[in-house]
C-alpha cells in the first residue's frame, strides 16, 4: 500500500502515524486470516472433563500442563505415539485458572491457582513419586493468572481479582509470599493478567485490570511505584466485556498481545509508552 508523502508537520505526522497503523492492522489482518486457513487439527487431547482455563509447556516443549474447571491439573504427552495424560494431586476445590511450570527446576515444581483465591505448589520430584502439594490462602477472591520469572529461580507472582499481586519464593524455607501490589492502581474488581516485559531481566511488569486498562511498573520501585498507563483505549474496540484475560509479549518485547473475555484480540506497540499510539491493531 502506498500511502504517499509522509509529512512532518504536527497533523501530517499524526496522520501518517494513522496510515501506517491502518496498514498494520490491514496487514495482520490478512496474515492471521492466512495462517488460520492453512491450520488443520493434528491431535486432540481428551483429558478434562471441563473447559481448560491454562496451558503451558514444559521446558523441554514434551509436555504440556493443563489447569480445568474441572478442578484438576494434567501433565500430557502429546507427542507420543499414543498421547495420555497424567492428573496430578493440586489441593485445589475451584475452578483452576492459571497452572505454570516454575523455571529452572527441571519441570519438577507447579504452581497452580483457582477461584477460591488459594494458589498451591506442587513438587513432582520426591522421591516415592507422590505429588506434594502446598497450599496458600493468600487472596480473598479469585487468582486469575500465574507469571514466573526466568531470571528468578523459584520466583514467581499471583494475580487477583482481589486488588493484589503477590509474590512467592520457593527458595525460602515456607515459600515466602510479599504483597508486590495492592489496590490502588486498580477499580474494585481487581487485576486479571500480567507479564514481564522478555528483555528487562524481570524489571518491567505489565499488569492487566479487569476494566481492560494496561499499566506498566517497575518491580524494583514497588509497591510504591506510579504506574505508567499503556492504554486505556483499546476497551472500545474490546466491546462490552472489557476484562482482559491475558497478556503476551513476542520475544523481542517490542509488542504486546492482549485478550479480551469478549472475545477481542489487540496488539500494542509498548515503545509507544503512554501514548495513545500504543494501539495498534485490534
Amino acid at each position: 500500500m502506498n500511502f504517499g508523502p509522509v509529512y512532518f508537520n504536527g497533523r501530517g505526522a499524526q496522520l501518517n502515524r494513522t496510515l501506517v497503523r491502518s496498514d498494520f492492522s490491514w496487514r495482520l489482518h490478512k496474515d492471521l486470516e492466512w495462517t488460520v486457513g492453512k491450520l488443520s487439527l493434528e491431535k486432540k487431547l481428551n483429558v478434562h472433563r471441563g473447559p481448560v482455563n491454562s496451558v503451558c509447556w514444559s521446558s523441554t516443549g514434551q509436555q504440556l500442563l493443563t489447569g480445568s474447571d474441572d478442578r484438576n491439573l494434567v501433565i500430557s504427552t502429546p507427542f507420543h505415539s499414543e498421547p495420555k495424560g497424567e492428573t496430578i494431586f493440586s489441593g485445589h476445590q475451584a475452578n483452576i485458572f492459571s497452572a505454570k511450570f516454575l523455571p529452572h527446576t527441571d519441570d519438577q515444581k507447579v504452581a497452580s491457582a483457582a477461584g477460591n483465591g488459594r494458589v498451591s505448589l506442587i513438587d513432582l520430584g520426591v522421591a516415592d513419586g507422590l505429588e506434594v502439594a502446598r497450599s496458600f490462602a493468600s487472596h480473598l477472591s479469585a487468582v486469575f493468572d500465574l507469571v514466573t520469572s526466568q531470571w528468578e529461580a523459584g520466583v514467581f507472582f499471583s494475580v487477583s481479582g482481589d486488588g493484589t499481586i503477590r509474590q512467592f519464593d520457593v527458595r525460602e524455607a515456607h515459600c515466602g509470599c510479599s504483597l508486590l501490589l495492592g489496590n490502588q492502581h486498580c477499580s474494585p474488581s481487581g487485576y486479571t493478567a500480567a507479564a514481564l516485559h522478555p528483555i528487562s531481566a524481570g524489571r518491567r511488569l505489565f499488569v492487566a485490570t479487569r476494566d481492560g486498562e494496561i499499566l506498566e511498573f517497575d518491580r524494583r520501585r514497588l509497591p510504591s511505584a506510579e504506574p505508567v498507563w499503556l492504554s486505556r483505549t483499546a476497551q472500545k474496540s474490546a466491546g462490552s466485556n472489557c476484562r482482559i484475560s491475558s497478556l503476551e509479549f513476542d520475544h523481542s518485547g517490542h509488542r504486546l498481545l492482549a485478550s479480551y473475555a469478549g472475545g477481542s484480540i489487540c496488539l500494542f506497540d509498548v515503545a509507544a509508552g503512554s501514548s495513545k499510539d500504543a494501539e495498534i491493531a485490534c
